[in-house]
């Protein structure tokens, strides 16, 4: 469930500009700057440009801050890779994000976005202790700016230890007990260095709670986290809802959310028969959900599964399709192992072929045969609904996805 929830979106916004003279080709600058520390850990990161057919025209190297250029065809449409691999401590890590038919008419600024990271990093001055209490076991945790406490088992009393930051007033403190019942309080101005005492029956329940049934899902996971109301980019604000918090609920999963708090980055996902290779999640951004919808397709087509040739097919219309490809060679030893990942998010194309260029492939035995890669997943998204503001900025949107392993 983690993999959907760390799943990674280069924002490419770009527009269509035609070309008044389709006889002479102007070559233009397209630029792609990596904003700093985007790629951290990674030895070393590329940009590709394929063609249409897939075929690799060019490729640069790139790092955190810098800016690449290539000369391109603005009328036409290009294929675009970010490629990055890890080489460090007896692991290697090789991780590849294809976006296709992009419209490069707009420079790419590579940057984490809203799904779940921190926008900024605020600056921690010192710290402060959270005590939880419960006649039962709970859980407990501490948030503000997206940035959590540190985690403990649940127990009758949690201690939680969280960081203080400069100019951060307000601190949320969210626990559960193991039926899967939550309650929440402020911390208002708190003081560092010092211990604040709660008791998980005196702290308020969540005034709005959504409840679905657990005999509709052989397994459901959730994460709610709070939108900064003062960030433009959806920065996460505080966690409502962790997503390793294992509840054993009866009846009902309840999710649930703040009166005071206005929009959220909601995420559910699972699975509706436990033998199923088929998984569902549902994400929105805006106010609280008062019901879910989910994708319920019993299969899709895939008559060519190779990354050098591959299909999908689905009776679903109005999706779009991200592919999951990984390498046999991949392996995990105790600390030592290797994985590759290629991401390949193809929109409403149902067909695409890639490649790489030699250099890149005689440098990874991971990328070296193409044909070897194996199919790990496909993802059908769907768009529930998107809403608008008067400036036109998007604030709310919802979307279904239904993913199957293969």
């Amino acid at each position: 469930m983690r993999k959907l929830l760390l799943l990674l979106c280069m924002p490419f916004l770009f527009s269509c500009v035609e070309d008044d003279k389709p006889d002479s080709v102007v070559k233009e600058t397209f630029s792609v700057t990596a904003a700093s520390n985007y790629f951290g850990k990674y030895d070393e990161a590329y940009i590709i440009l394929h063609d249409l057919d897939g075929k690799p025209l060019e490729f640069k190297q790139i790092h955190d801050g810098e800016t690449i250029e290539f000369q391109v065809d603005k009328s036409k449409k290009y294929h675009v890779t970010e490629y990055k691999t890890d080489d460090s401590s007896g692991k290697h890590n090789s991780f590849l994000y294809t976006h296709l038919n992009q419209e490069l008419t707009e420079n790419l600024i590579l940057s984490t976005n809203s799904s779940g990271v921190v926008e900024y990093a605020p600056n921690p001055v010192g710290e402060f202790e959270v005590n939880v209490k419960n006649s039962e076991p709970i859980y407990s945790l501490i948030s503000a700016k997206g940035y959590a406490s540190t985690y403990n088992e649940s127990a009758q009393s949690v201690n939680n230890t969280m960081k203080y930051f400069s100019g951060v007033d307000r601190y949320l403190v969210v626990a559960a007990n193991k039926s899967g019942h939550n309650r929440y309080q402020f911390i208002d101005s708190p003081e560092l260095d010092k211990t604040y005492s709660l008791n998980y029956e005196t702290m308020t329940e969540f005034e709005h709670v959504l409840k679905l049934s657990t005999s509709d899902y052989a397994s459901l996971a959730y994460m709610i986290t709070s939108v900064n109301p003062e960030s433009a980019k959806n920065s996460p604000e505080f966690i409502i809802k962790p997503d390793f918090w294992d509840f054993n609920s009866t009846d009902f999963y309840e999710i649930g959310f703040i009166s005071d708090i206005d929009n959220y980055i909601t995420f559910i996902g699972g699975k509706k028969n436990p033998n199923s290779k088929t998984q569902f999640s549902y994400r929105k951004l805006g106010t609280a959900p008062s019901e879910i919808h989910v994708l319920d397709i019993d299969e899709i087509l895939v008559p060519k599964s190779k990354i050098s040739d591959f299909e999908v097919e689905t009776v679903v219309a109005e999706v779009t399709y991200t592919s999951f490809f990984t390498s046999p060679l991949s392996y995990l030893n105790g600390t030592d192992f290797q994985f590759l990942l290629w991401t390949v998010i193809s929109g409403n194309t149902t067909k695409f072929a890639l490649e790489l260029p030699e250099e890149l492939k005689a440098a990874n035995k991971l990328i070296t045969n193409l044909d070897e890669l194996r199919l790990s997943s496909v993802s059908i998204s769907k768009s529930m609904y998107e809403k608008k503001s008067v400036d036109d900025q998007l604030y709310e949107l919802a979307e279904v996805s239904q993913t199957f392993e293969y």
